[in-house]
């Protein structure tokens, strides 16, 4: 179906799907943001006491988190903000993508036009 537009149409199309990806990747980096600003609460909060767990520094982490009501909360909300971005970024790459197709596409047909 993408043969039968012509070449402005492609560039037209390419254009748009280009912007709707950086929207989304706007949308991502505010998750990112949000993603980094939860990881520094809840380190904030752990920080004083993490020491006092046994095994390797995520094993303490892990027991601290799960050792204070705030941070448990705190944490469901990051893996939360966690799968928003990979799904987005997922998303954001795919556009990408199509959008390069189509503008590969519009230089081939502005060759043979």
């Amino acid at each position: 179906e993408l043969e039968k537009l012509d070449s402005v149409s492609c560039a037209h199309i390419g254009y748009r799907l280009s912007q709707f990806s950086l929207y989304i990747q706007r949308i991502l980096n505010k998750e990112k943001t949000k993603t980094r600003i939860l990881e520094n609460k809840i380190n904030e909060i752990i920080a004083p006491k993490i020491t006092q767990y046994g095994g390797n520094w995520t094993m303490q982490r892990v027991a601290a988190i799960q050792d204070n009501d705030a941070t448990k909360t705190l944490n469901k909300q990051l893996s939360i903000s966690q799968a928003r971005s990979d799904r987005l970024e997922f998303i954001s790459s795919g556009i990408q993508k199509l959008a390069d197709q189509l503008k590969n596409l519009y230089y081939n047909k502005q060759k043979h036009e």
